[in-house]
């Protein structure tokens, strides 16, 4: 069985993400000021091992002894609000 280590650092993100006022026709002063914010878990993967340079990169799932990841998500830098990186023990 991998070890946690083998993946690097686990992470939450706080971000903004884009999103729209999808009710048709408005007046400029109905529109929510209000950001769309967004919680992401994954492992980080830094940009000197593959991570899409200006974005935080994470992924959730990684086959064992090889470099294959899935669900991979890159949040541009700019939208970012907080990384919190999360202390493994908590989740053995």
């Amino acid at each position: 069985m991998a070890r946690l280590e083998e993946f690097g650092s686990l992470a939450l993100i706080t971000w903004h993400d884009t999103h729209s006022d999808d009710q048709g026709w408005l007046h400029i002063g109905e529109i929510d000021p209000t950001p769309c914010v967004v919680h992401s878990v994954g492992w980080l993967l830094p940009t000197h091992e593959g991570g899409k340079p200006d974005h935080v990169t994470l992924y959730q799932t990684r086959i064992e002894g090889t470099d294959q990841i899935d669900s991979v998500a890159h949040i541009p830098v700019g939208m970012v609000v907080k990384v919190k990186l999360l202390n493994r023990t908590e989740f053995r």
